[in-house]
């Protein structure tokens, strides 16, 4: 009761003038700090006992074999920690990678749409063909989209090595010129693609070739590996590109199987370790980190900077920032990379994190998260225009009055499609700064501690 008081004195203050504005916002910060800790402690006690309940269950044998079969338990005071992981092991994040594997193999290989495509470079059946392996990458960016926010276990090991190599980390670059001197550098028995940098391989890579229409390389007028690529014919150069994105898509389908057999438990068996009442607590931390890869990678780093809303971007709008910008594919990945984050926090048709959070009685972040998340899907879905075009558009303007309009308010202001996704988004990712952390009782991922808007 006596903070309640002191807050209204605080606010009244600012009203009148009392109390400098400056002065009552650091109080109202500092009160929200320490009333998220208390809070945490009070859920702590309740967390806890759910825990240490779900081990014991795990090691007196409760729940089924294999975890798959039992029906979620989410009875007030218990939660069966054992069979969310199971679950999601077993039905998320094993048959994300399956679905993946199945994708690339599509893809890649001799037999692939991409092989088939190179093939028939120079003859009738070239557009057509094309069209199919461009589709296979669509495909395939799907499903990759959908596993990247669950990036723990085999695919984080050694400095995220397997993941290095299906896509680019979003923090970094894709360099256009590095895969048009590998593209003539590949042709050589002397090269080595696991020595090229992730800027050069994987996913984007691919894009860049297969979608790129224009046959210009983009490195400078010295660099010796292209000296004389814009004088050879377009055949002979859509031919190159072609076959070095099938070495590529290659090793994405060998990266991915590497993945998914690291997983299995006919092969590394990381599943046992994922699912082992030892790990959870820790666990139960790197789940929570890994979902914040739509705030970290998604909203900082793959729609912020493009659109002008992140401090990495000190003009009205930077479309060099944009990520997929040859396919246009940028605004279905992030969708994806949100399906993937809702297979998570759902646990699809078993245990999920939000399941935990309900036994701890906090259904409103669920309810909250949910919605917000499916508020930004439906807002995705409707948007017409490419991200790459929006920001240019955005940079030749020169205003971005619509965009940070729409950005803070996307239920009334859309003027700017794109930002108002942005609005949404960020919806979704201070909840998860907030009651999320407080209600796991975990802590913020050491990169996600300031805010970076």
């Amino acid at each position: 009761m006596k903070i309640i008081i002191i807050c209204l004195t605080v606010a009244a203050g600012a009203i009148t003038g009392a109390v400098p504005k400056g002065a009552a916002r650091s109080f109202f910060l500092t009160a929200a700090y320490f009333g998220r800790i208390i809070m945490k402690r009070m859920i702590r006690g309740s967390l806890l006992a759910l825990l240490a309940g779900s081990v014991l269950t795990a090691c007196t044998g409760g729940g089924s074999d294999n975890g798959s079969d039992a029906a979620p338990s989410t009875q007030p005071g218990t939660f069966d920690y054992f069979e969310m992981f199971v679950n999601l092991a077993d039905n998320v994040i094993i048959p994300g990678y399956e679905q993946l594997q199945q994708q690339t193999q599509q893809m890649a290989g001799a037999d692939g749409t991409l092989a088939r495509y190179c093939a028939a470079i120079g003859g009738a059946d070239e557009t057509s063909a094309r069209d199919k392996a461009q589709q296979a990458w669509r495909d395939t960016m799907a499903a990759l989209q959908r596993v990247e926010v669950h990036q723990i276990g085999p695919v984080a090991e050694r400095n995220y090595a397997l993941q290095k190599r299906l896509i680019t980390p979003a923090k970094n670059r894709v360099s256009y010129c590095g895969i048009d001197r590998s593209t003539v550098s590949s042709r050589s028995d002397g090269f080595d693609l696991a020595a090229r940098p992730p800027t050069q391989k994987g996913m984007y890579a691919i894009e860049y070739l297969l979608f790129n229409n224009d046959l210009a390389h983009n490195c400078q007028e010295q660099t010796p590996e292209t000296d004389d690529w814009n004088t050879r014919d377009e055949t002979q150069r859509r031919q190159w590109r072609c076959e070095y994105a099938l070495q590529l898509s290659d090793d994405v389908a060998a990266a991915t199987d590497a993945t998914l057999t690291a997983w299995r438990t006919d092969g590394g068996n990381y599943r046992a370790t994922f699912a082992h009442p030892d790990n959870q607590e820790s666990l139960l931390e790197q789940l929570s980190d890994a979902l914040f890869y739509v705030e970290l990678s998604v909203k900082d780093l793959k729609l912020g900077p493009p659109l002008g809303l992140h401090k990495s971007c000190n003009r009205v709008a930077c479309p060099d920032r944009v990520k997929s910008p040859y396919s246009k594919n940028s605004l279905v990945n992030i969708d994806n990379n949100m399906a993937g984050f809702e297979r998570v926090f759902t646990g699809g048709d078993g245990l999920g994190l939000d399941d935990l959070i309900n036994a701890a009685n906090l259904a409103s972040v669920t309810t909250r998260l949910n919605t917000q998340v499916a508020d930004l899907r439906t807002y995705l879905a409707s948007i017409q225009q490419p991200l790459i075009d929006q920001t240019q558009a955005m940079l030749a303007s020169g205003d971005d009055t619509n965009c940070v309009n729409s950005a803070a308010n996307p239920d009334t202001v859309r003027s700017q499609s794109a930002c108002a996704a942005h609005g949404y988004l960020k919806r979704v990712t201070d909840t998860l700064r907030t009651d999320f952390v407080t209600a796991l009782n975990v802590d913020l991922p050491d990169r996600a501690q300031s805010d970076n808007d």
